[in-house]
């Protein structure tokens, strides 16, 4: 059975993949902004894409992190607070004039804003359809 027929794991494909179009919509004018954070620097294309990257790195390891505490305090209180905070970081992101404050934001919005979220909007029937052998590899 093909995984893309689990409607659940096909919506979750297709919201993932919105999301990633809407996070990379930035990454072609982010050269331009770090050459204006910075004078004049040597490979300016690969800082930009590591600045770029540390938003994904960041989300990677905090979305272990959110997942426990979703677990034990409630994922509608960690939907709330991750989404408060990560709005937070992106305010502050505009306020940054340097490289290096710039680049510790883009982490921070990272540990905030990431994948899990999309879990964490999902109806309670269908995490509970996700964990079991059925949604995955049928009967």
């Amino acid at each position: 059975m093909s995984l893309l027929k689990v409607p659940l794991l096909r919506n979750m494909l297709i919201y993932a993949s919105f999301v990633s179009m809407v996070i990379l919509v930035l990454q072609p004018i982010m050269t331009t902004y770090i050459s204006s954070l910075s004078d004049n620097i040597d490979n300016i294309i690969f800082i930009s894409g590591f600045v770029f990257s540390l938003g994904g790195f960041a989300s990677v390891i905090s979305a272990p992190l959110w997942g426990h505490f979703g677990q034990h305090h409630g994922f509608f209180i960690s939907m709330i607070l991750s989404l408060g905070l990560a709005g937070a970081c992106t305010i502050l992101q505009a306020l940054p004039s340097d490289l290096y404050l710039s680049t510790a934001s883009q982490f921070a919005v990272g540990l905030f804003a990431n994948m899990a979220l999309i879990f964490l909007l999902m109806p309670y029937w269908q995490k509970i359809q996700i964990h079991t052998q059925k949604a995955v590899f049928g009967d």
